[in-house]
């Protein structure tokens, strides 16, 4: 039996640092994952068992680090270097998670947090070398009962062991503490410490024997087993392989004699207990991470989550058969100079620039030498958050980014200096600003947001100057025009039209929105296209006849048409569903002279779509 991974999971905007699986086997809220810019990402699953992202939490002022799910109320809890506990709860007919209250108390971050399986515990573990126990009242809040000391640097993971009364910690300090507790757990004791020679960064527990698992900094993983009648742990063994810090360790549901690991290495190991020796051997090993494995557990059906600092989460199933591994692409240059990961590339094709935009809260613009080799010209700064979105005129040398700080800041193209100058500040979304578009007809700026909502700026006309000129021929200034409420969830997909000039707007609620101009020149809701089960990822257009497709997380792409209507108003309609994608369909474009229609997913694959006429069918012509 081996695993194959069988989703990519890329809707995180930054690094990955918790997962927490539903055990239950709930589809609504089936996964939820901690990200670097203090997110919390909730994951359903549809009829198909696929995942879509259904719901991003906000609210915590720093990374998330530690994310779980409390199985007795269908919460979700999570732990930031914020210092507090995010409790949230789902409210309404939607069936939403909203934040229900705020557990403070830690004086540092918060790295690590379990809960009991009857809800009614909850251990959170700090940089602030404590431990806090929080007990749910009769009210039915957690309230803190009590703090557990003893280690000198920070708790960097814990786990209970519950059929024995144990909590276990791990922690930067080199030793792992073994609590004991009473039967109403309303005490801990510090029964054993073991000692490492490194700082220990994950710990759990198998489920059949009892053993202490933990990982280290020195990429090695020790395992501790009672000693006969002593109730005592002492070391069985030292599994060596990774070449990073151990960060995750997970004990198998399904087969108690295996447990997995996740290393700074990027990979993901398979230890498995031998039946004669009963001692662990490495028995596989997963390589589809680039970056270190930050986090890793498992669902409720036996898959494994593992997540890493390249954004993405993969899904491993068991598979009977290992399918042949293919070749890739070598990079010819790799531009060096972001802190963190780049979510946003576009090329200035006046100039050649290429701009990338980061969660290190910069634009990086990229000038190409003669030799053909790009160096860093320029970096934009101002934002105070992660730059989700940008978009770049074709016909005026406007800039516009967007922010999980919930503004747009408007730069203009200098021919000068070949530069960009920064000229305002567009403030007025509540929450990160995650599309943009620029109208080239009119100058206004659009913006769709994880408010739910979309903004129109428009300038105003001053004598002598054009709608969204650059600096040096005059700008005017960029005010609200419009507000459009109408989608239900974070609007992360806004393009126009190229032949009617309607503005198409996608939504984490599956929903595309047509827009057309009024007399007046404000946009009203025109059509609601519905017929994706996940999130809208992306859109692309026919070159000349006006269909256009989108992408979603459900692992389609629908194709759209006009139908045109004699005595009413002409509506588009679905023509196609292009399935066959095993994960999200990222992107899709339309080819230049054919016109097949190509599409990119996260299952690692594109397809080539053809047609042999107008109006016939597509079929996948090549994987």
């Amino acid at each position: 039996m081996t695993f194959e991974c069988s989703s990519i999971l890329c809707g995180p905007r930054s690094t990955v640092y918790a997962t927490a699986c539903c055990r239950s086997g709930s589809a609504a809220a089936a996964l939820a994952i901690g990200g670097g810019d203090g997110d919390v990402t909730v994951w359903s699953i549809d009829g198909r068992g696929t995942y879509y992202c259904s719901q991003i939490l906000t609210g915590h002022k720093d990374r998330v680090n530690a994310v779980v799910f409390d199985e007795s109320t269908g919460d979700i809890i999570s732990g930031s270097s914020d210092n507090t506990l995010h409790v949230w709860s789902k409210r309404g007919s939607n069936g939403h998670f909203v934040l229900n209250y705020v557990l403070e108390g830690h004086d540092d971050a918060i790295l690590a947090a379990c809960i009991s399986q009857d809800g009614d515990v909850l251990i959170s573990g700090s940089s602030d070398t404590s431990m806090r126990c929080w007990l749910r009242s009769a009210e039915g809040a957690f309230e803190h009962r009590f703090t557990l000391s003893g280690h000198t640097s920070a708790v960097n993971a814990v786990a209970m062991m519950e059929d024995r009364f144990l909590l276990l910690s791990a922690s930067a300090d080199t030793t792992v503490r073994v609590w004991t507790a009473d039967e109403d757990r309303c005490h801990y004791v510090c029964k054993q410490v073991l000692e490492h020679p490194c700082k220990l960064l994950s710990v759990s527990c198998t489920t059949d024997r009892g053993e202490i698992i933990a990982g280290g900094a020195d990429g090695k993983v020790r395992v501790w087993a009672e000693s006969g009648s002593a109730d005592v742990y002492e070391i069985t063994q030292t599994l060596e392989g990774h070449k990073g810090g151990i960060y995750a360790v997970a004990a198998d549901p399904a087969a108690s004699s295996q447990f997995w690991t996740g290393a700074g290495d990027g990979w993901v190991r398979v230890w498995t207990r031998s039946a004669d020796s009963g001692l662990y051997e490495g028995s596989a090993i997963l390589e589809e991470h680039p970056f270190g494995v930050k986090a890793m557990t498992w669902n409720a059906n036996a898959e494994l989550i593992t997540a890493a600092g390249d954004r993405t989460v993969h899904v491993w199933r068991r598979y009977d058969e290992d399918e042949e591994r293919k070749e890739g692409y070598e990079a010819k240059q790799v531009l060096n100079g972001h802190d963190n990961e780049v979510g946003v590339v576009v090329v200035r094709e006046k100039s050649g620039h290429v701009l990338t935009a980061s969660t290190d809260r910069t634009v990086h613009v990229w000038s190409r030498t003669d030799e053909g080799v790009y160096v860093s010209s320029q970096v934009l700064s101002g934002h105070k958050e992660n730059v989700r979105s940008m978009a770049l005129s074709s016909t005026s040398n406007v800039l516009v980014t967007g922010s999980d700080d919930s503004t747009i800041r408007v730069w203009c193209y200098v021919e000068a200096t070949s530069s960009f100058a920064f000229q305002q500040v567009l403030e007025g979304h509540g929450e990160g600003i995650w599309s943009l578009v620029i109208d080239e007809e009119r100058g206004d700026v659009i913006s769709g947001s994880a408010d739910s909502t979309v903004r129109v700026w428009s300038t105003q006309r001053e004598s002598g100057r054009d709608r969204g000129e650059g600096v040096e021929n005059g700008v005017g200034v960029y005010l609200p025009a419009q507000v459009l409420s109408e989608h239900a969830s974070c609007v992360n997909v806004a393009r126009l039209h190229p032949l009617s000039g309607e503005l198409i707007t996608g939504s984490y609620d599956k929903t595309l929105r047509i827009w057309a101009r009024s007399k007046d020149g404000s946009y009203k809701c025109k059509q609601v296209l519905q017929g994706h089960g996940g999130t809208v990822l992306h859109l692309c257009f026919h070159p000349q006849n006006g269909d256009f497709v989108s992408t979603s997380a459900d692992g389609c792409a629908l194709v759209w048409s006009l139908l045109k209507k004699k005595l009413k108003k002409d509506v588009y309609v679905c023509q196609q569903i292009l399935s066959g994608h095993k994960n999200y369909v990222m992107v899709a474009s339309y080819t230049p002279g054919t016109a097949d229609i190509i599409t990119a997913s996260s299952d690692r694959t594109a397809k080539v779509w053809s047609r042999p006429s107008e109006g016939a069918q597509y079929a996948c012509v090549q994987t």
